[in-house]
């Protein structure tokens, strides 16, 4: 994987700027943690409004299960959840951290990363710990008469964090992903009598942050104890509903798309593919036989790429090269030293190519073919370091055409002559 990698455009780790591209900054672990439509949601870790309420809790209150094991309360342990969060954090802030800057220039593979937000997956485990912990000092609590400093901690924290989402809200700082994917998808599928509370559910989070403060406000107040069950299944519904604001619907939605049907005939799919036209569009792998020849600017063998600017401008007779005008992937001429594609099609219109008993598996191709002269066979498909080449069941070296394409030398007179893709 990393030696395809390393042919591709940006994906080799090569590049700072692209590596860094997706900014996921101070406000995204603001909003991750408090107001998701603030945040780039590639890593959100929102945990809902409660929990957040009952860590602040545990975690600035003297904790009431310090001596029974295991002993989350301890000090110690706090500040190895907190530093864990801190250090993940600053990681996810990309070049805008000094951590992210030392990690990028003396961690090995650590540049052939991106999108850094999504680091916070690793947050999952700590903070499972987290909740984990806090609800069950959250127990200890409601058997304590002592309350006064829990509410206290309550209260500043739903203070500042309502202060926080009213802030975000008010200014409209949306996400781009927020606005593209959770609401216009929404607003393009749905029926008009929904938009207006499409269009304003991004104060589902605070509402649901006030309702959180006097949920847990209504258990500080009460004289008498609750029973754990009953306090568990009340605080993970909540919990629950207020995640499903943002959980199932975030990536949901879209266009319709044409269905392939499955499962698919991979072998017949090939076989067909080698003489069907083939497409051009921003996509990646054809799921038809018509192949793809468009490219993912920043996925693709930076070689083609480099053709593709190069003789981009070239229209019909690129077109053909390509085999988008009829399918076509060989061509035999005398050189392959051609400067443009017309020379090079001119020079395969002098020596008819005749092809028998040919197979095509995708990683293999096999043929029959009777050559006038010694020249070049050009197979149009991207060569890579583990393709091969054999004439006669003889290893026959490669050679690349316009820096991308497979080429083989072979002389004249009807040979045996594949090619084949042997990584291992």
């Amino acid at each position: 994987m990393r030696g395809l990698l390393s042919q591709t455009v940006d994906r080799g780790g090569k590049s700072f700027d692209y590596s860094t591209a997706h900014v996921f900054g101070l406000k995204d672990t603001i909003g991750s943690l408090v107001f998701p439509p603030a945040a780039q949601s590639e890593g959100w870790y929102y945990f809902g409004c409660l929990g957040l309420l009952l860590v602040a809790i545990f975690l600035f209150t003297k904790s009431r299960n310090e001596g029974t094991p295991p002993s989350y309360g301890k000090s110690g342990v706090k500040a190895f959840f907190l530093l864990w969060i801190v250090l993940i954090t600053l990681v996810t802030h990309g070049k805008n951290s000094h951590l992210f800057r030392a990690l990028w220039n003396y961690m090995p593979g650590f540049r052939s990363l991106r999108i850094w937000g999504r680091m916070n997956i690793v947050l999952v485990p700590v903070l499972g710990w987290l909740l984990a912990a806090a609800y069950r000092n959250f127990e200890e609590i409601l058997r304590s008469p002592d309350r006064k400093r829990t509410l206290a901690v309550a209260a500043c924290v739903f203070g500042l964090t309502f202060l926080v989402q009213l802030y975000l809200a008010a200014g409209g700082h949306f996400d781009e992903y927020w606005l593209r994917y959770f609401l216009q998808v929404k607003l393009d599928h749905t029926p008009r009598s929904f938009h207006f509370l499409l269009r304003h559910s991004h104060l589902v989070f605070p509402t649901f942050n006030a309702c959180a403060f006097l949920l847990v406000l209504h258990f500080l107040r009460g004289s008498r104890a609750v029973h754990g069950r009953a306090l568990f299944l009340c605080l993970a519904i909540f919990s629950a509903a207020d995640l499903w604001a943002i959980g199932p619907w975030m990536w949901v939605g879209g266009g319709k798309i044409g269905r392939v049907p499955l499962p698919l005939n991979v072998r017949e799919l090939d076989a067909a593919a080698f003489t069907r036209p083939r497409t051009d569009v921003y996509g990646s792998i054809s799921l038809t036989s018509a192949f793809n020849v468009g490219v993912m600017e920043n996925w693709y063998f930076e070689r083609y790429l480099g053709f593709r600017s190069r003789y981009g401008s070239d229209g019909d007779r690129l077109n053909r090269l390509l085999g988008m005008t009829d399918g076509k992937r060989l061509y035999f001429t005398g050189t392959i030293g051609q400067t443009s594609v017309g020379e090079f099609l001119a020079d395969a219109t002098r020596y008819p190519l005749s092809v028998s008993g040919y197979e095509y598996t995708g990683d293999r191709l096999g043929m029959e073919l009777d050559l006038p002269r010694d020249g070049y066979v050009s197979f149009i498909d991207n060569w890579d370091p583990d393709w091969t080449a054999s004439v006669d069941g003889k290893a026959a070296g490669l050679e690349l055409l316009f820096g991308t394409f497979k080429s083989v030398k072979v002389p004249e007179g009807t040979h045996r002559v594949v090619f084949a893709y042997k990584p291992f």
